[in-house]
């Protein structure tokens, strides 16, 4: 129970991260400055795309960064290609570290499963040895 709810923590952890940065990049789209005059969320003004849209086109292009995937949204200012950069940069060490952390609760769940099964085992050949009835060992 514990691995399992240790493993929808970094689930949500992660959901909520791409959320965050999914905001960000947004919000930088419709109200940060822009040295070229044009914005990413301008490609789509056209579509007549509502605001579920321009969300979820947000959140691919963060999952995107993410996981170093493509999108078709691109940073078309400095401000968006500052922050893209920053997301990168963010997305490998967040990667690695993930990995690393599921890889380590992975290592601790089978390392908690031996020693449980070596107690068992120890406790079964102490019943052998002892010669506990079986259904005495059987209660235990």
């Amino acid at each position: 129970a514990r691995f399992g709810l240790q493993i929808f923590s970094i689930g949500f952890v992660t959901i909520l991260l791409n959320h965050l940065l999914c905001c960000m990049w947004w919000v930088i789209g419709i109200h940060g400055p822009s040295d070229t005059g044009v914005r990413w969320p301008q490609a789509f003004e056209d579509s007549g795309a509502g605001v579920v849209y321009s969300y979820v086109t947000a959140l691919h292009w963060t999952i995107g960064q993410m996981t170093l995937g493509s999108t078709d949204v691109n940073a078309v200012n400095s401000m968006e290609r500052i922050f893209t950069v920053c997301v990168l940069i963010f997305a490998l060490l967040f990667g690695s570290s993930l990995v690393s952390w599921i890889s380590a609760l992975v290592v601790q769940e089978i390392m908690s499963r031996g020693d449980k099964t070596g107690q068992l085992n120890n406790l079964r050949q102490y019943l052998r040895q002892e010669r506990v009835p079986a259904h005495l060992s059987a209660e235990v």
